[in-house]
Order: C-alpha cells, then sequence, then structure tokens
C-alpha cells in the first residue's frame, strides 16, 4: 500500500477534492494532520474510511514549533514512524493540500526491493482567472532551454529558467519506502548522520501542483498563509512579487481590503496566458478526477493500533523527528509502542539497526574523550635508546 501524509489548513470543498483525487490516482490510504481547518473539513475527514485524521490543536504539540514547514515535517515523519509495524504499508509520501500525486502502481510496484526513494516531478496547474468548466484540466511541465527561451522572447517569462516559468516548487515531491532510515523533508529525503539521499526522478510518477490555479483560490491561500507563522511562501527568485504579497498579507487591513489588492497582484504577478502556452503544445491534459484507481482498505485492526500509536504520541516530545537526529525519529515509535503494549513486528529490524548504529558512535565518541583524557606513554630519555640501539643490533 502506498500512504500519503499531509498538513492542511483549507475549505471543506477542497478538502474533499484533495481526498477523493489523491486516492483516484494511487494513495490507497491518506494520514491527515489538520491545523483548525473548521468544522466542515474536519468532519469529512473523520468520517471517510480512507483517511487518518489528526487534529493538532489543543495539547497536541508538546513543543509546537512557530513555521509551518517544521510542523509539516514533523508531523510527515511522524507518520513515517508509526507506520513502521504495519508490514502492508510500503511507501509514504508527503504532499501538500493542494496537491495530487499520479502514481502508476504498475511502476511503484516494480521498483527493485532496494531503492528506498522515488521522486515525482511537479505539473503545476496553469494559472487563469476562471476556469469555464469548473475544474482545473491543464498543468505545466518543466521546459527545456529551448523552450524557456521562446517563452521569453514572447515575453511570457522573465529569464528563461523553469524557476520564473512556475510559481511553486519545481523539485515536485517525494516518496520513501517504510522501515528503512529514510526521513522526509518537502522536497529531500536524508538519511543517517543528515546526508541527503539521492532521490532520481522515475517516469511516469508525478504530482499536480494546483498552485493559485484561480484568482480565488490565490487570495484564499494568501490570506491563510498570513496567519500561518510560515516564513516560507515562495521561492527568493520571485522576490519582488513574493514580498509585496507577504506585505499585503500581514497588512493589518479589513479582510476585504486584502482580497481585493491580493486579487489586484494576482492579475499582474502570477496571471498566465493560457491560450498561447496550449497553441504551443506546452501543456498537460489531466483529469484528477478521473483517475481509475480503486485504493486497497487499511486493515480494521491496524487501523485501531495506528490510531493508538498516534494518540500516544501526542504527549512524546518530537525532537527525534528533525532530518538531522541521529536517531530518526524512532525514540517516538519506542514509547508509544511500550505505552500501547504493541509489539514492533516487521519494524523490528529497523528499530535494531538504528539503535546499534547510536551505540556504535556513543562508543567511538566515548573512546575518543579517553584518549584525549589518557596521558602519553612515556618516551625513552637518551640513553635508553642508545642501549635499545646496541641491544637490538
Amino acid at each position: 500500500m502506498i500512504v500519503a501524509v499531509s498538513t492542511i489548513k483549507d475549505s471543506a470543498p477542497n478538502v474533499r477534492r484533495f481526498v477523493s483525487r489523491n486516492l483516484a490516482n494511487g494513495v490507497d490510504h491518506l494520514v491527515v494532520f489538520t491545523e483548525d481547518t473548521g468544522a466542515e473539513a474536519e468532519a469529512l475527514l473523520d468520517e471517510h474510511p480512507a483517511v487518518t485524521h489528526v487534529r493538532t490543536g489543543g495539547d497536541w504539540w508538546v513543543d509546537r514549533p512557530d513555521d509551518l514547514n517544521n510542523r509539516q515535517r514533523a508531523n510527515a515523519n511522524l507518520a513515517r514512524v508509526l507506520l513502521a509495524p504495519f508490514e502492508w504499508a510500503e511507501w509514504l509520501v508527503h504532499i501538500d493540500g493542494d496537491e495530487v500525486a499520479l502514481l502508476d502502481r504498475d511502476i511503484v510496484t516494480g521498483l527493485p526491493d532496494d531503492q528506498r526513494t522515488f521522486r515525482m516531478l511537479p505539473l503545476e496547474a496553469v494559472s487563469r482567472d476562471t476556469w469555464p468548466e469548473g475544474e482545473v484540466t491543464h498543468f505545466k511541465r518543466l521546459l527545456d532551454r529551448d523552450e524557456l527561451g521562446l517563452l521569453k522572447m514572447l515575453g511570457l517569462v522573465r529569464q528563461p529558467d523553469n524557476k520564473r516559468y512556475f510559481h511553486g516548487h519545481v523539485r515536485g515531491k517525494v516518496g520513501v519506502r517504510l522501515r528503512t532510515d529514510c526521513r522526509l523533508g518537502l522536497h529531500v529525503v536524508k538519511g543517517g548522520r543528515g546526508r541527503y539521499v539521492s532521490t532520481t526522478p522515475v517516469e511516469g510518477l508525478s504530482v499536480l501542483h494546483y498552485d493559485s490555479a484561480t484568482a480565488d483560490e490565490f487570495v484564499r491561500k494568501f490570506m491563510t498563509l498570513a496567519g500561518s507563522g510560515s516564513s516560507a511562501v515562495y521561492r527568493n527568485s520571485r522576490s519582488g512579487p513574493v514580498n509585496a504579497m507577504r506585505t499585503l498579507a500581514a497588512m493589518d487591513l479589513p479582510d476585504e481590503v486584502r482580497a481585493r489588492y491580493l486579487r489586484r497582484l494576482y492579475e499582474l504577478t502570477t496571471q498566465e496566458d493560457f491560450e498561447t502556452l496550449l497553441d504551443l503544445g506546452l501543456l498537460e491534459e489531466v483529469r484528477a478526477d478521473d483517475g481509475p484507481h480503486v485504493p486497497d482498505p487499511f486493515p480494521p485492526d491496524d487501523l485501531a493500533r495506528f490510531e493508538a500509536l498516534l494518540a500516544a504520541a501526542a504527549s512524546e516530545p518530537r525532537g527525534d523527528l528533525t532530518l538531522d537526529s541521529d536517531d530518526g525519529g524512532y525514540a517516538v515509535l519506542r514509547s508509544a509502542l511500550a505505552a500501547t503494549g504493541q509489539q514492533a513486528g516487521p519494524a523490528q529490524e529497523v528499530l535494531d539497526k538504528v539503535a546499534d548504529k547510536i551505540a556504535r558512535r556513543d562508543a567511538a565518541v566515548e573512546a575518543a574523550r579517553r584518549a584525549e583524557q589518557e596521558p602519553p606513554p612515556p618516551q625513552p630519555g637518551r640513553l635508553q635508546r642508545l642501549r635499545l640501539r646496541r641491544w637490538n643490533a
């Protein structure tokens, strides 16, 4: 099974589309952490059989990170370690609430057993004022140098660079094989000692990014981000427009005034020439609502076990869930297993490997410390050296 994990705050209609589209395009189960996303959306998540819903308000956080990105990483890696005891959970992908993972199951199943990661390249929704059919159907792909050069000459991009062509990320999203020591970032994977793990793009696997697909969504997104605590809204390569958006989103203005000028900024900085991009053959048509995938069901007994582990982890410090932790977050799993009386099952192997790695590291550190404290062995004097030379001769 492929499990997706997300941290979201969105409207009920958007949450409904997010769930249905991901389940229709390759995901079997969603673990969704919500941040005060509203009673209607939360009820929808609670009732869906293919969703594990985790509310992160109240006393969920022992020490709540101020930055949204840090909360996303902590939640993703909490799901990663707590899913490890369930053998049927094979892969975990980290996606945002405005994304859909397009996962060809034959491709994923055919990946080598020793391949621990995969990368999904992005397809970004074209930004229009509205979509005539009420559904986003066309997406931009990453372009080569010549295609970007053409768009620059046509005045559609300022620089021939995909980072200028795309409004959101260009690196895509990643998946990791569960029961390994791979940690999930927003766009990267790290292993032990904080070293980056290679995540090669796999043809046939991609992620749809509904980044500001309409003027209304653009306004909603920045109104939400104004209160999210996130310090990273967009890339630095769009610093001019981004700084204007950040400033407007953070200003003490009536909501209707802020929304009106965010819409104007959308028209000036983000809205795109859909017809030209379509004429040039630079767009991919994808109808996410029509995906053919039928999800594998989460075994009910295991679902209850997983929810118990999540509940037990709520009171645990989550400092080890950072990407650079030696333990990789498995300390949280050990504590949750002990609190619930559950067995580690197939996770035991990776728990042992991580514990052994830490023990060997600690032993090496202790050996180095002792070596520094021990006095150097006495050196033979000149007379003793002469005697030794004669003896050896």
